[in-house]
Order: C-alpha cells, then structure tokens, then sequence
C-alpha cells in the first residue's frame, strides 16, 4: 500500500481549504497540524491557489496536500508545479487522468454514476471521490453501486459535517471523507478560530468510534 493512501485511510479526514489569502491558508493548517490532521485538500479555484499550495507545502513539509477542482489541464500541471502530492478532480476527465498519470502523480476522480464508474475502472483507478455525496444519494447510492463494483472504495465529499459522518464510515468501501465543516470557508476569513477548533474536535471525537 502507498504511503499516501495509508495516510489517508489513518486521518479519515481531508479537510478542504478554499481561501484566497495566504496568511489565513497557514492559520487554518496550523489549527489542523494542531489537532495531527496532516491532511488538506487545498481548493484550486482561487487566484492565489498556486501560491497557497507552494506556501503550505514550505511551512508543513510533513503533510499531504491533494489540489481539489481541478478540471483542466493547465490546473493540473500547476498544482503539480506548485507541490500538490495528489489530484482530485469532480469528475472523469481523460485528458487529466493520462496526464495525471504520464507525470506519475496520483490522482482521485470524482463519479457518482454506473458509467463514471466503469470510465474510473477502465482507467485502472479504483479510487475515487463520491461527489456530491449527499446530493447524489449519500450511503444508499454508494451500498446500490458497491453491489455491482464491489472493488471500488471511495473518499465521499459533499455535505458531509457531524450529523452524518458516522453514517459513511458505516460502510467498509468508505476509507475517508472530504469535509468542508472544520474548514469552513467563511468562518475562516472571519477569524472564528475557537468555532473551527471546536468542530474539528466534534469530528475527532466521532471518528473514534468509526
């Protein structure tokens, strides 16, 4: 097993990061180095996503950093340029995945369909990111698909925060789950610390049990 996927399935969480300034990205994984969260997944759709990724990258050498939304190609090869360790895209795009793969650099597809499915397993990725998770089924979506591809474990993101978690972790194909909650965006560029603090705790505490 790779390091980066026993990473993974030990945090259970991949926080996302979705801020434009640099300043409060280092605050926001200082709170999660805190809690020994060494695991975010840093949004590719700012302005400064390159900048906050390389700057992340520099002050936590130790931690996994997976670049979120990627959905073109010139995104990709930045965010590698930039220091991503892996690529989580929405969807199944084939001219990211072939060059996720020609540059040997992991890469986590989002599907949520039968056919985005058989696209991930054609592509030899087995895999993959189940968004939008709640909108698209949460767990009864994932227990249906899980009966015909036995064999594809999944990271779900998408409305996933404390009164669901346990829920996904209920089900064995379920290694991680990306959660917007102890990083909620405007709570960070608000400075509301002590309320993402308490959050991650909440979380924490519930993965114990799971």
């Amino acid at each position: 097993m790779s390091k980066w996927l026993t990473t993974l399935k030990n945090t259970k969480i991949i926080p996302l990061i979705s801020v434009n300034d640099v300043d409060q990205a280092k605050q926001m994984m200082q709170l999660l180095a805190e809690a020994n969260i060494l695991v975010a997944e840093i949004g590719f759709n700012q302005p400064t996503s390159s900048e906050i990724l390389t700057a992340l990258k520099n002050e936590f050498p130790e931690a996994l950093f997976l670049a979120g939304g990627i959905i073109q190609q010139e995104s990709a090869a930045l965010a590698i340029e930039s220091g991503a360790d892996i690529l989580i895209t929405p969807s199944i795009n084939p001219n990211i995945l072939k060059f996720a793969q020609d540059k040997e650099c992991p890469i986590i597809p989002g599907v949520n369909t039968p056919l985005s499915l058989e696209m991930a397993l054609a592509n030899n990725i087995s895999l993959v990111k189940f968004f939008p998770a709640e909108a698209s089924g949460g767990v009864k979506l994932i227990k249906a698909l899980n009966s015909v591809y036995p064999d594809i474990t999944y990271i779900p993101t998408g409305g996933i925060d404390d009164s669901n978690i346990d829920e996904y972790f209920a089900h064995k194909n379920v290694i991680a789950c990306g959660i917007g909650f102890i990083s909620e965006t405007k709570q960070i560029q608000k400075g509301n610390w002590r309320l993402l603090k308490t959050r991650i705790k909440t979380i924490q505490s519930i993965l114990k049990y799971t």
